[in-house]
């Protein structure tokens, strides 16, 4: 199943992945706790998951061992077969989608119990890209679940792999998916060390979907 990105950011972010690795790049982290852990806080055993932007990260993998449904989507097909090498056991258990979130294709089975997006929010610098994107997040989450999204704080870096970035606060990063019907219930704040020993604040919201759960 694949959906057609946008050209350029599709062969930017192939490049990316093809030409470094892990201990290359800013947001890798050998263990995604804060990610793991605000998921599997709103998601039981059998629950669907829809990790955004997931590259290489082994979030799945953890989330698959838990007993959970999972689907990673990321622009770079090249991301999702080294994150797929690094899953031993648990590929085949997991999903694997090339396609772009804001994309007017998009072959992902929905609704998800938790959308969960770290780092793909912030690089969204066009109003009708974040609209899109709102847009796919109330298509895609069930009544009564939720939303994890992560971005780089106010005093986070301006740029991301040669990309500019938006930086937000919690309200302005719930801003735009209240008005779309959700509540924030959580945020708070993690500074993410790179593997060069650099830190990078992010912030957290958690939000829930208005209505109530099947």
């Amino acid at each position: 199943m694949i959906a057609e990105p946008a050209l350029d950011l599709r062969s930017h972010w192939e490049s990316v992945y093809l030409e470094k690795d892990e201990d290359d790049l800013s947001w890798h982290q050998d263990d995604p706790a804060a990610s793991f852990s605000s998921v599997t806080k709103h998601c039981s055993r059998g629950g669907r998951v829809l990790d955004v932007g997931g590259g290489t990260s082994q979030l799945a993998s953890r989330l698959v061992a838990e007993g959970l449904d999972v689907t990673v989507v990321d622009l770079s097909g090249a991301a999702l077969r080294r994150a797929q090498e690094r899953s031993g056991p648990h590929r085949t258990s997991i999903r694997w989608v090339v396609a772009d979130v804001c994309g007017s294709a998009w072959p992902v089975s929905c609704p998800f119990d938790v959308w969960h997006d770290r780092a793909v929010f912030h690089f969204l610098s066009e109003p009708e890209q974040v609209q899109a994107y709102v847009r796919r997040v109330r298509e895609c989450v069930r009544p009564g679940g939720h939303l994890v999204i992560a971005t780089f704080g106010p005093d986070g870096p301006e740029q991301c792999s040669g990309l500019q970035v938006q930086r937000y606060d919690a309200a302005g990063l719930a801003a735009p998916f209240r008005l779309a019907g959700f509540t924030a219930v959580e945020s708070f704040r993690e500074v993410h060390n790179t593997p060069w020993g650099a830190e990078q604040p992010f912030v957290y919201v958690v939000l829930r979907a208005a209505g109530e759960s099947p």
